[in-house]
């Protein structure tokens, strides 16, 4: 694990449990794998899922003292290349068919 994502896992998510109203937190790091898949591998992927009630409950959270305490956090990240994007999006779950068993 790098000295970024070691960082981030340690101290970024902890962070994140301060938000009000927050109702689930996920951290997916990139991982390395086998195959010929053919494009380049990288080791800078990060993505997060954190998940509220509605619009307005992930509006008071980015207003509450825990996102200044993430951006204090943010600042003292290992050096990196590239940017930190967030999008706010919505999510519909799609669960799949049960399975039949074969007579």
């Amino acid at each position: 694990m790098n000295a970024w994502l070691y960082h981030y896992v340690t101290h970024h998510p902890q962070l994140m449990r301060g938000f009000p109203g927050i109702r689930h937190i996920e951290v997916l790091s990139r991982l390395d794998w086998c195959g010929s898949l053919p494009w380049p591998r990288v080791d800078h992927m990060q993505r997060n899922r954190v998940m509220f009630d509605s619009p307005a409950a992930l509006t008071h959270a980015l207003q509450s003292p825990a996102r200044l305490e993430m951006r204090a956090d943010y600042k003292t990240f290992p050096p990196f290349s590239g940017g930190s994007l967030h999008f706010p999006m919505s999510t519909e779950a799609v669960h799949p068919l049960p399975r039949t068993t074969a007579k």
